[in-house]
């Protein structure tokens, strides 16, 4: 008897655990939902605000963005509209209270009766969905009533509604420019009557086909081109505040672009550049094809979108460690038609040898060279850069190029013309003139950053004994300061 009776004891025992653990990890009842339209809509394509008293916003989605179509015509902030879009499908109620016909839980005591705004939204499906909204208590509370729960008021929190109750500004994305920039094909810019125009070709080389052909820096026109992407506006006025702000404007952008396979051609940027807003000239109006509107923009701006800095500063392009020769020639100051001539030529053993003239080359002997100053001299060739520019060629002379002071002709394996350069006389303006056959530009050097290209520094080449290359190599000539019938200077 003792046996069973243990037994059966233990059995309960075993049996009242199992009973508490079942208890204990059975899964809660699941709560009834608590959202507004039961099933949170999903795919929302287009939402209308209409307040009692006041404008209809009306926002719509295009492709993957969202637009404001009423009652303004712009696009949304993304991260905005997202958070505005899942505030409202996903609104939850505090409260539900069952509506009476009269008194203090009726709609007409709440606000609803007639509501003081209604807001409906249409997702992909075509089905519509109904919020009438009335009144605010003080602790933010909002009553609303949905088609979908009939007869019943919901209490929810009311920070969900503030952007449709602000301006529309506020829901506005604030960037002027949105597009690829590894895309942009063209670039025009018109300002105080004068208009550029910049291209890429086929190699991603972009170059100022107007006014006047000339090289663009390409890390230039990349930064200038983010620049352009990243406008962005500090605030929109009304049209009728900023209309005269583009009758006397400052200027205005196009952009063109590429076709993006397999899409059609992107349609081309406008970016028009209004007066300024005040007589402080801190902002400017800014208008957009692809954000219409009377935009506020640091002014700022123009320089950053100034087309002068995007130039290609550099005299010449080339590789100075892969010259093989150089002829130069010297002009001597008023005497046309008189100078000296060197040729230096570099052999398989990347030493280099001078000559006076084409014979010499042939009969020799040349004279050995310091190819570090060789290479040194060309390294200051490579590395020129242009303080201004003068962008008429007939003022040549009036820079000191008819005749040069130096004329250079460097030969480079590999490349299709030689690297040909003239220069000018050094000016009393301080500045010393560069020409190349390439572009139609004058290239102006402060004479003090273009030193050690005088004569004197390419006698320096030779090697002792000089005994080996004609006396007449050495020039003698040197001037300091242009001829008396040029010009100091711009």
């Amino acid at each position: 008897m003792n046996l069973r009776f243990t037994a059966l004891v233990l059995l309960v025992l075993v049996v009242l655990v199992g009973v508490v653990v079942y208890l204990n990890n059975k899964p809660a009842p699941e709560s009834p939902s608590k959202f507004i339209f039961g099933t949170p809509p999903a795919d929302i394509e287009k939402l209308t605000y209409q307040p009692a008293n006041g404008p209809e916003t009306v926002i719509q989605k295009q492709a993957e963005r969202w637009r404001i179509d009423s009652p303004i015509t712009a696009w949304m902030d993304d991260y905005k509209a997202q958070n505005l879009i899942n505030s409202i499908t996903q609104l939850a109620y505090l409260a539900q209270i069952q509506a009476d016909a009269s008194g203090s839980n009726s709609l007409a005591a709440n606000g609803l009766a007639p509501p003081q705004a209604v807001l409906t939204f249409t997702d992909e499906k075509g089905q519509n969905f109904t919020l009438n909204i009335g009144q605010q208590d003080a602790q933010g509370r909002l009553y609303v009533t949905s088609d979908r729960t009939p007869g019943l008021m919901d209490v929810v929190d009311g920070s969900w509604l503030s952007p449709l109750t602000q301006s529309p500004d506020n829901l506005r994305d604030m960037t002027l420019a949105n597009f690829q920039p590894d895309l942009v094909q063209s670039v025009t810019i018109t300002a105080g009557g004068k208009m550029s125009l910049i291209t890429q070709n086929e190699n991603s080389a972009w170059t100022l086909t107007q006014p006047i052909k000339a090289p663009i820096d390409t890390s230039k026109i990349q930064d200038w081109l983010n620049t352009l992407q990243g406008l962005t506006a500090q605030s929109f006025a009304p049209d009728t505040v900023a209309s005269e702000g583009f009758k006397h404007g400052l200027g205005q952008i196009d952009v063109t672009f590429s076709a993006q396979v397999p899409s059609v051609p992107q349609a081309s940027l406008e970016i028009k550049l209004g007066s300024y807003t005040d007589l402080t000239e801190k902002n400017i109006y800014v208008e957009s094809s692809q954000n219409p509107g009377a935009a506020v923009v640091d002014a700022g701006i123009l320089t950053q979108l100034d087309v002068n800095a995007l130039r290609d500063h550099a005299v010449l392009h080339m590789d100075a460690n892969g010259a093989t020769r150089i002829d130069v020639h010297w002009n001597v100051a008023g005497k046309p038609g008189a100078g000296v001539n060197w040729f230096l030529i570099r052999d398989k053993q990347g030493n280099w040898k001078a000559g006076d003239s084409e014979e010499h080359f042939g009969k020799g002997p040349l004279a050995a060279t310091d190819s570090l100053v060789v290479q040194s001299l060309l390294s200051k060739l490579a590395g020129l850069q242009a303080d201004q520019f003068v962008d008429n060629p007939d003022q040549s002379g009036s820079y000191g190029l008819s005749p040069p002071w130096m004329t250079i002709d460097i030969q480079i394996p590999g490349r299709t013309q030689d690297v040909k350069l003239d220069i000018g006389w050094p000016l009393k303006s301080g500045y010393t003139a560069f020409k190349t056959p390439d572009w139609p530009s004058l290239y102006l050097v402060k004479t003090a950053n273009a030193g050690g290209l005088s004569p004197n520094d390419w006698k320096g080449v030779i090697l002792k004994p000089p005994a080996t290359i004609p006396a007449t190599i050495t020039p003698t000539m040197e001037p300091a300061t242009a001829p008396a019938t040029i010009p100091a200077g711009e």
